[in-house]
C-alpha cells in the first residue's frame, strides 16, 4: 500500500492481491471510501505532483512511465527494459523533471532526469536510494547515511541536515505548515522543524504497542497523521497530549487471515 496527498484531501492508494489476478491503483477520499479504480500491471511505484498521478508499471516487455490526469491513463515515450531491472522508484521535482531511480542486479543504481515532455535529460550514478522527500521547496533523495538534493544544474549536493537525528531505518515523508518534513524510525513518528534544527514526537510505537508502519505516513491538511502496514489505513487523531485515538479507516480483508 503506498498514499500520497493530492488537492482537496485526495490520498493514492496502491494495491494488489494476493491473487494476482487483478490489481489497480486505487484513489480514495480521507474516509476510506473508493473514488476511482485504475487497472495497472505489475506496479512499480507511483508518485502524486499537483493533480496529475504518475506511476511505473509493465507493459510486455518493458516498464514504463504512465500519467493520470481528468481519470485519464496515458502511456508517455519513457521505458525501461524489464531485464537486470530490480527496483524502480519516481519523483517529480520542483522544476516538473521527472526523476527516475533505477537499480540492477549488479548493484548499479542512477537517476535518470526527463523534462515535462518527457524527454531524456542526464543520468546521475549514486550509491543508492531508499526514499525521496521535498524539503523548502526542493526535492531531496536519501540513502542510508545522508540526505542529498540536486541542484537547479542538476549537481548532487549534500545536506548540512546532520542524518544521525534520524535514528534507526528512518523512512520521510512530506511535511505541512508545522514541519518541514515527517520521518520514522523504529521507535516512532516525528515531525523535524527546519528553521529551528529540532524534530517533535508524533507518534511513538513503544507506548502505542505497534510494530513500525511502512514508508508510507504524511500529515494532511486537518494535520492527521495518516499511516499504513501491509493491511490497512490507519488516521491518528491527537485531540491534547495525553488522549490519542487511532481510527481504522480503511482495510483490504482479502489480505488478512482473519476477521479480527
Amino acid at each position: 500500500i503506498s498514499v500520497n496527498t493530492i488537492e482537496n484531501n485526495i490520498e493514492l492508494i496502491t494495491k494488489e492481491l494476493s491473487d494476482n489476478s487483478y490489481s489497480a491503483l486505487i484513489e480514495t477520499n480521507s474516509e476510506g471510501d473508493i473514488i476511482r479504480e485504475y487497472p495497472v500491471n505489475n506496479l512499480q511505484d507511483c508518485f502524486v505532483s499537483d493533480t496529475k498521478i504518475y506511476y511505473i508499471a509493465r507493459k510486455d516487455e518493458l516498464y514504463k512511465l504512465y500519467t493520470i490526469s481528468d481519470s485519464i491513463q496515458t502511456e508517455t515515450k519513457i521505458s525501461y527494459p524489464t531485464e537486470n531491472k530490480i527496483y524502480y522508484r519516481l519523483a517529480v521535482d520542483e522544476n516538473n523533471r521527472i526523476v527516475i531511480y533505477t537499480s540492477n542486479e549488479q548493484g548499479d543504481s542512477k537517476l535518470d532526469f526527463y523534462d515535462s515532455d518527457y524527454s531524456f535529460i542526464q543520468s546521475k550514478s549514486i550509491e543508492s536510494l531508499s526514499s525521496f522527500l521535498f524539503h523548502d521547496n526542493r526535492l531531496y533523495y536519501t540513502d542510508n547515511l545522508n540526505l542529498y538534493y540536486t541542484d537547479n544544474e542538476l549537481n548532487i549536493c549534500k545536506s548540512d541536515i546532520d542524518f544521525n537525528i534520524f535514528g534507526s531505518n528512518p523512512t520521510f515523508s512530506q511535511g505541512n505548515d508545522e514541519y518541514s518534513f515527517l520521518f520514522s524510525n523504529d521507535e516512532g513518528v516525528f515531525g523535524y522543524k527546519s528553521d529551528i534544527g529540532k524534530y517533535d514526537k508524533l507518534l511513538d510505537f513503544y507506548k502505542e504497542g505497534t510494530d513500525k508502519l511502512s514508508r508510507t505516513f504524511f500529515l494532511n491538511n486537518k494535520s492527521e497523521l495518516i499511516m499504513c502496514n501491509s493491511y490497512s489505513l490507519f488516521k491518528a487523531v491527537f485531540q491534547n497530549a495525553s488522549e490519542k485515538e487511532i481510527i481504522n479507516i480503511a482495510v483490504f480483508p482479502d489480505e488478512l487471515y482473519s476477521n479480527d
